[in-house]
């Protein structure tokens, strides 16, 4: 009666697993969707002594909901008035043992062991009543939690006793220093005021002296002046002739410029000397070089390099011809080379459009597939319905007539089938029953699995043979709707059940017979409810997968599709260039998104290549091309960039750079962390960063 009731099989899974991470005590779950339960015992509803007798299962009021999970934790058990009568019902019934319980608490066992009653209930209540028992128990943890508090901060009584000292001693120095301070200072302002006496005291007996100085300076220069100006007056009145005669106003004038030119003259004077100097040197070693072997020996070099101009001479005729040829070679294989090229860039491009048809080809044959899944799945299910047609008339012993040799009722099987989405959810449902921590035997699972599949398909087959007589059918029933089979259908099983009651009537009076064909009626309907339960709880489930799967498959292949047709363009402009490709390719055409996607590259100027045989710079620009292209089907506003320029050379730098810069003007923002000065001395601002360098004491 402990135990949880849970309505699936898979709930229980997950209960245990969240108690395992959290190691709570074990549970014991009751899925309703898988245990099985024994039909209640009707004879027991009609037992008259002794009196007041009825089953636990229709004393309880409950949700029909939970039927099952009472009938098992219940069954058969009986409930009395007193323990007299529940022992007599449960030890005293002949053969019989049942399970009972009197009014008052008192269990009795078919194993015959009693227990609860008054008895129990006397000795519980001598216990702690457990509101109060909880009470105790936060009070104890307070009490423990608080004792530990005390435990730590007794533990840190020796350290506070050494802080107080230590602010102790730190006071006492303060207060020393201040003293200390407080007395310096006094007799700094008493030296002080002393030597400010003294400097006024000398400053009053100067200011008289310095007076007196500068007025007998004032006097000199006043003399000086008129001395100056007469002995300007008498030169004047000297050389005024030569004045004259030189045109220049005064002899000053004339004497500054001669001045300067005599200056002149030296200077030009000691570097002429200088230079007469050097050339007499220079003359001399000359001089001393010329004798004849000398000359002979330079008349033989001059001769030998003559004739090795005229041989130069010669070659340089030969080799410009030589280079006039390869020249001409050059130049065709360069008109070679652009028409390769051309033609290269071309087939790239064909190759490009190859690849875009091809991806849409794979997407047209995944629709395909799909449909034809569905159109697979529709057939299964018609197949397994009329299995189970076959199946009901052979069980119901209906003779269904077959055209000569096309069939007939002993080959119709009575194994029972499912489509091969209800396998899979049963296998998946086929653990443990009560679920207690047990695991299962995956590949015992699968070869089960397996053989049901094959058996299944060797049914349909044979099936498939069937060639069924309608001439027999009314002639109203041959053009009816799948709703109007329904209605027939419910109208014939109504008929039926009124034959049978007015059989019923007819036939004798047999209590054994009409509980033995009632409780077998009740299985029947049990089994038959619990059969259909199952089947459309499977189907239902077998809808909800279909549907997250769609929703999975819609949800990837639109990002699939967004980033597959943008990310060439992305590559090109990244680039900077027409004949870059850049491709994703799904390995797993059906579902995509269980598989891996090949992403490829091929660089401007070079053949195809694997992206692992690609260097590290074009492979930083794959990856930044790819990060762009995600980013276009869901644009985030903010971009931070950690040094994705290492790899780089200069030329991929500055292209990288300008789409970054081109791409953060209108789109997003960006912060880039770069080292080369190529790529962020385009930035709109530079923050710099530089470890705190602390000057040593």
């Amino acid at each position: 009666m402990d135990s949880i009731v849970v309505e699936r099989e898979t709930t229980v899974q997950s209960c245990l697993r969240y108690m395992k991470e959290h190691r709570y005590e074990p549970e014991t779950f009751l899925p309703l969707d898988y245990i099985k339960v024994t039909p209640v015992n009707e004879q027991l509803r009609e037992l008259q002594e002794p009196k007041n007798v009825k089953l636990i299962l229709d004393v309880i009021k409950y949700d029909k909901q939970y039927y099952k999970a009472l009938l098992y934790a219940c069954g058969n058990a009986l409930v009395c008035d007193n323990d007299d009568d529940a022992r007599k019902l449960a030890y005293e019934n002949g053969n019989q043992k049942l399970k009972v319980v009197s009014l008052n608490g008192t269990l009795f066992s078919k194993s015959g062991v009693i227990s609860g009653g008054s008895s129990e209930l006397k000795t519980r209540a001598k216990r702690w009543d457990e509101k109060q028992l909880d009470s105790l128990r936060l009070r104890k943890d307070k009490l423990f939690d608080e004792y530990k508090e005390q435990q730590k901060k007794k533990r840190r009584e020796p350290e506070l006793v050494n802080a107080r000292a230590q602010l102790q001693q730190l006071e006492n120095r303060l207060r020393y220093s201040k003293i200390d301070k407080d007395t310096a200072e006094k007799k700094r302002k008493l030296l002080m005021e002393k030597d400010l006496v003294e400097y006024q005291t000398k400053t009053a007996e100067y200011d008289p002296n310095i007076q007196s100085i500068r007025a007998s300076i004032a006097e000199r220069e006043k003399t000086i002046s008129k001395l100056q100006e007469k002995k300007n007056e008498i030169e004047d009145r000297v050389f005024t002739t030569f004045c004259r005669q030189i045109a220049v106003a005064n002899i000053r004038i004339y004497e500054n410029r001669e001045l300067q030119a005599a200056e002149k003259r030296a200077q030009e004077r000691l570097e002429f000397e200088n230079q007469l100097t050097k050339i007499q040197t220079m003359l001399e070693f000359e001089r001393s070089r010329l004798t004849g072997d000398h000359v002979k020996q330079i008349e033989n070099e001059v001769q030998t390099l003559e004739q090795a101009l005229d041989k130069s001479t010669k070659n340089e005729k030969k080799y410009r011809k030589i280079i006039e040829d390869l020249q001409h070679e050059i130049t065709e294989l360069k008109d070679h080379m652009l028409e390769h090229k051309k033609k290269i860039e071309f087939q790239e491009r064909e190759i490009a459009e190859c690849m875009k048809r091809a991806t849409q080809l794979n997407k047209d044959y995944n629709e395909q597939r799909k449909r034809l899944q569905l159109i697979e799945s529709d057939i299964d299910k018609l197949r397994l319905d009329r299995h189970n047609y076959y199946r009901t008339a052979k069980l119901n012993e209906i003779p269904l007539p077959f055209r000569g040799n096309a069939g007939s009722m002993a080959a119709i099987s009575l194994v029972e089938t499912s489509s091969s989405d209800e396998t899979t959810a049963s296998q998946t449902n086929s653990s443990t029953i009560l679920m207690t921590q047990t695991t299962t035997d995956s590949s015992s699972a699968s070869e089960s699995y397996m053989m049901s599949q094959c058996d299944s398909k060797q049914i349909y087959d044979a099936e498939d043979k069937f060639d069924l007589n309608y001439k027999r059918l009314r002639d109203d029933l041959k053009k009816i709707t799948y709703e109007q089979v329904d209605r027939e259908e419910k109208l014939l099983i109504k008929q039926l059940s009124d034959i049978e009651i007015q059989l019923q009537k007819h036939l004798p009076q047999t209590s054994v017979i009409d509980a033995r064909s009632k409780e077998v009626r009740t299985t029947f309907e049990l089994t038959n409810a619990e059969f259909e339960r199952a089947r459309n709880e499977a189907k239902r489930a077998r809808q909800n997968f279909e549907t997250i799967k769609k929703e999975r498959y819609d949800r990837f292949n639109a990002l699939y599709e967004h980033v597959s047709s943008c990310i060439d363009e992305i590559y090109k402009s990244l680039t900077n260039s027409q004949a870059a490709v850049a491709c994703l390719t799904a390995e797993d055409a059906e579902e995509p998104y269980r598989a891996g996607i090949t992403y490829n590259c091929v660089a401007p100027g070079k053949r195809f290549q694997a992206m692992e045989n690609l260097s590290g710079g074009e492979k930083t620009v794959a990856a930044i091309c790819l990060l762009f292209a995600l980013r276009s089907f869901k644009p985030a506003p903010f971009f931070l960039l950690d040094e994705v320029d290492a790899a780089l050379d200069n030329t991929n730098i500055g292209k990288v750079a300008d789409f970054i810069r081109e791409q953060s003007a209108s789109e997003f923002q960006c912060i880039v962390i770069s080292l080369k000065e190529q790529f962020y001395s385009r930035a709109d601002a530079l923050v710099g960063i530089y470890p705190e360098v602390r000057s040593r004491q």
